[in-house]
Formats: C-alpha cells, sequence, structure tokens
C-alpha cells in the first residue's frame, strides 16, 4: 500500500495509491491534479511495477525533480520527494501489519476446548475435517489458475514488456488479443484493454519526440561546430541553420535553448549585405 502527501500554496492533501498508474498533472482528468502554474496537464506518471513503483516523467518542458535532481525514469522509495514547480509530493510505502490469526486447526481446537463434555477424539476429528477442507480449496483454485485462457497470457505478456519499457513490443503483444473472437475473452480484459492500449501509445510517442529532440540537438551541435571551424563560409552556415530551423519548425516552440543558440550563432555569424556580399 502506497500513499502521496501533496504540498502546494501551503496546504497539504493525502492521495491513496490504489489504481498501477498515477498521472500527476494540471489537467483535470489526473489522478493528482496541480494548481502550480509550471506542472504540464499530463506531467508525471508513479507507475507500479514488479518490484515497486517507478517515477516516469511525461517530457514535460519544466521538468520533474525527485530528491533535487532532475530525472526522466526512476524506482521510488518510501520517503522520495517529487518537486514539480513549487509543488512537492512525498511518496510513502505503508507496509501491511499481519493479523495474528491462529491457523485453522489452531481455531478448531480452541473452539472444541471451550465447550464441556466434548472428548478428545471429536477435536482430532475436526481437525482433520478442517485440513481435509483447506486441502480441498487449495487443489480447486490450483485447478482455476491453470485454466488462464489465451487473451490473459497475452495481455500479462504484454504487461511484462510494457514494465521494462519496451513500448513498441508490448503494442504488437497486445494487438495479439483482437484476432480472439470477443466471447471468448476475458471480461477484465475487455474493460482494461482499451485504457492500457492508450497509455502504451502516449508513451511511444512520447518516446518519438524525445528522439526527435535529440536529434535536433545535435544536429544545432555540428552547425556549432562548423561556424566556429570555418567562419569565413557565412552563406554555408546560414544555409544549413535555415534547414534546420524549416526541418524541425513544428518543434521549435519546444526546444527554447536551440532556438537562442540558433540566434547566437547568427548574430555572431553575420549575413555580410550590399555590395561587399557580391564574391567575384
Amino acid at each position: 500500500m502506497a500513499k502521496l502527501t501533496i504540498r502546494e500554496k501551503g496546504r497539504g492533501r493525502i492521495y491513496e495509491i490504489c489504481e498501477d498508474i498515477v498521472v500527476v498533472g494540471a489537467g483535470s482528468d489526473c489522478n493528482v491534479v496541480l494548481r502550480d502554474p509550471t506542472s504540464s496537464k499530463l506531467h508525471c506518471q508513479i507507475r507500479k511495477a514488479k518490484d515497486g513503483y517507478r517515477l516516469i516523467d511525461l517530457e514535460t518542458k519544466s521538468g520533474t525533480q525527485l530528491n533535487g535532481e532532475f530525472v526522466n525514469q526512476s524506482p521510488l522509495k518510501s520517503g522520495d520527494k517529487i518537486q514539480i514547480g513549487e509543488a512537492v509530493i512525498t511518496f510513502e510505502e505503508v507496509a501491511r501489519i499481519p493479523l495474528d490469526v491462529p491457523k485453522l486447526g489452531e481455531r478448531v481446537r480452541r473452539k472444541a476446548a471451550a465447550k464441556p463434555g466434548l472428548p478428545p477424539n471429536a477435536v482430532a476429528g475436526l481437525i482433520v475435517a478442517g485440513v481435509a477442507l483447506v486441502v480441498l480449496i487449495l487443489v480447486i483454485g490450483f485447478r482455476k489458475s491453470a485454466a488462464v485462457k489465451e487473451d490473459e497470457r497475452i495481455y500479462r505478456e504484454a504487461m511484462a514488456l510494457y514494465d521494462a519499457a519496451r513500448f513498441e513490443d508490448a503494442l504488437s503483444k497486445l494487438m495479439e488479443i483482437e484476432r480472439i473472437p470477443l466471447g471468448d475473452r476475458t471480461n477484465w480484459v475487455v474493460r482494461e484493454m482499451p485504457d492500457k492500449e492508450r497509455d502504451i501509445k502516449t508513451m511511444i510517442e512520447s518516446a518519438s519526440g524525445m528522439k526527435i529532440r535529440k536529434e535536433a540537438e545535435y544536429e544545432m551541435y555540428e552547425i556549432d561546430k562548423f561556424a566556429y571551424a570555418r567562419p569565413a563560409e557565412v552563406d554555408e552556415i546560414h544555409r544549413r541553420l535555415d534547414a534546420w530551423a524549416a526541418k524541425y519548425r513544428e518543434l521549435l516552440g519546444e526546444m527554447p535553448v536551440q532556438v537562442e543558440r540558433m540566434k547566437a550563432i547568427r548574430e555572431n555569424y553575420p549575413k555580410e549585405s550590399g555590395a561587399s556580399a557580391q564574391k567575384p
């Protein structure tokens, strides 16, 4: 069992985690809605994995801090502090306290001992009957668990790929369920599949966008390096800058650092004007 303690603008609230994925952001459909102006509509996820919980930043402009450091993905441990702008979210895992419940045979023996006049062989018989009942329940449960339907098996394999951040493989595996007739699918798989498919596609789009931005950053670095090495080739420098800006036109608003770098290169290596710009 885990919970989040959210503090922003001097107020605090608690969110108990009951879902496999908790979305945090400014959007009204998020599980945890933040009021901080730097928060994106879908800012980050807290996702349950086999080994605990993980924090995943959804490629936001302002970023997500974990214990004072910006992270893309990171495992969470109890006491970790997630910061989004001025909002601070404390992650806590609460250990379940096992109840001191006596074993079945012990419970039967106590009840039998509490009844006056019950012979010892009757107590033994009740214990044997109780053990036999437990064995029967376990056998029935094992048979039911062994009869896992095909769509359940595929769904669980897809989720294992999803937890390993292999999003495209997870989507491909999930789509295998479509070949199973709807009437033969398990109800909970039919119910869960649309949301999981949407989550996986969102992660694929985020990963693709990050890859494109990394490529743009590298290309701008190469242009800057070229300009430094060959400052006299002003026309070629500007041609490369123009080509870069045209190629990533739709993403310029998401790359303020690279745009500023482009402007600085243009200012450092201005085009000549008038007759002095004419070369034989």
